[in-house]
């Protein structure tokens, strides 16, 4: 079974997406499109004694927009930012422009007091554990206190995601394709989710060719390519067609109950563009000689552009697709 997406769902989520993501028109759509399938929100209000966990929890913007919680006003994705010629690194060693905060070059994992960092917070909700490989943005989660813990771990070593003494009511994942191994990070799942309870997942059903267009053209800059945000290329490890998905999920212990296709292959190609990701740390050095004022208002203006792209998108359902053609799969599994 297809699910159709709710178009005032998906506006209300874009109202919010696109003050956050105002410098990325796609992100904000993309993520409204997701939230809206999910209905975290709904779920939470239905039972706010939920214990849920994200595998991949990023900065966690996702998680907390998709839920219903609180966004600050004047919440800025790119408040951190790696401004042209810096040496700032991220967890990899390769140059992050927007996800590492300046007064950390490299994080040692082995020597980093966590706790100093990561712990519990008071806020009412579901979450309660975010799990995510990179500290830096770990972060950022923190100061959403959207999550009551966050633990750094790899989908690479899914036996040390869990704890043997956690059981979750939901676990949400939008990246569990950047594992090597889905399906033994989709087993340890499935011993820590309680009987009758869900997974959701965003899944990846093909190779962005931009990969290739992108080295191709930043590649021609010489020594300048170091300089450039190269996406989330090395992130796709897992990429699998709709049937090899299903057959996974289901060997894993899980039954799929509802599903969604999103975004034809050759549209997302075409359109990762739009994020504009190589411009970003020039776009902030620019808005750094802007009065803090005047910020607001560009940050509205570019907000309303993005919903009304986002509205024409949606009308004229430029992210529908089919299984043959769809570029990922949104779904919703039970525990059998």
């Amino acid at each position: 079974m297809s699910s159709i997406i709710s178009e005032k769902s998906y506006h209300l989520y874009l109202e919010t997406f696109s003050k956050v993501y105002w410098l990325r028109p796609i992100t904000a759509i993309w993520r409204s499109i997701e939230a809206s399938y999910f209905s975290f929100d709904k779920a939470f209000l239905q039972n706010s004694t939920v214990n849920w966990i994200e595998l991949g929890v990023g900065d966690g913007i996702f998680s907390t927009v998709a839920t219903g919680l609180p966004i600050p006003p004047n919440y800025d994705a790119y408040k951190w930012v790696r401004e042209p010629g810096q040496d700032n690194l991220d967890l990899d060693g390769r140059p992050d422009f927007f996800d590492c905060p300046p007064d950390k070059k490299i994080f040692d994992l082995d020597r980093l007091n966590l706790k100093r960092y990561l712990g519990k917070n008071s806020l009412k909700t579901p979450w309660a554990l975010g799990i995510d490989h990179k500290l830096n943005l770990l972060l950022k989660a923190k100061k959403l206190g959207t999550f009551k813990e966050l633990r750094v771990a790899s989908f690479n070593d899914p036996n040390i995601l869990f704890k043997d003494h956690e059981f979750f009511d939901l676990c949400f994942s939008n990246s569990i394709y950047w594992s090597k191994n889905p399906s033994a990070v989709l087993e340890q799942v499935r011993n820590h989710i309680k009987e009758s309870n869900q997974i959701s997942l965003v899944l990846s059903l093909q190779l962005p060719n931009y990969r290739k267009y992108r080295e191709d053209l930043l590649g021609s800059f010489g020594p300048m390519y170091n300089f450039f945000d190269k996406g989330r290329k090395e992130h796709y490890q897992a990429v699998y067609n709709v049937d090899e998905w299903t057959n996974m999920i289901e060997a894993s212990g899980f039954q799929i109950v509802d599903n969604y296709f999103l975004a034809n292959k050759n549209l997302v190609n075409s359109i990762e563009w739009l994020d504009n990701r190589e411009l970003y740390p020039y776009y902030a050095k620019a808005l750094k000689q802007v009065k803090f004022s005047d910020r607001i208002k560009i940050r509205k203006d570019f907000s309303n552009y993005i919903k009304t792209l986002g509205s024409e998108s949606f009308r004229n359902g430029i992210f529908n697709a089919t299984k043959e053609t769809a570029s990922y799969l949104l779904l919703k599994a039970k525990t059998k």
